[in-house]
């Protein structure tokens, strides 16, 4: 049994260029609830779970090779 403490939205402000890259790695990751394009001040928006902040800090700290993230 996975026991889930942390459910975050993450926002990703996404270069249309590293969209080939984004993808398959969002779509791989376990944690991802959903991952949809917005418009505004940033073009991802990331629903995630995790077992804890520090995980959550680390996948924000992944996504940084993609963007500028912003948790929430």
């Amino acid at each position: 049994i996975k026991l889930i403490d942390t459910v975050a939205f993450v926002n990703l402000d996404l270069e249309p260029v590293q969209k080939e890259e984004f993808y398959p790695f969002i779509e791989s990751v376990e944690n991802v609830i959903e991952c949809n394009c917005v418009t505004g001040e940033y073009s991802m928006l990331i629903e995630v779970e995790f077992l804890n902040t520090e995980e959550l800090d680390d996948f924000i700290n992944t996504l940084q090779k993609f963007g500028r993230p912003r948790g929430g």
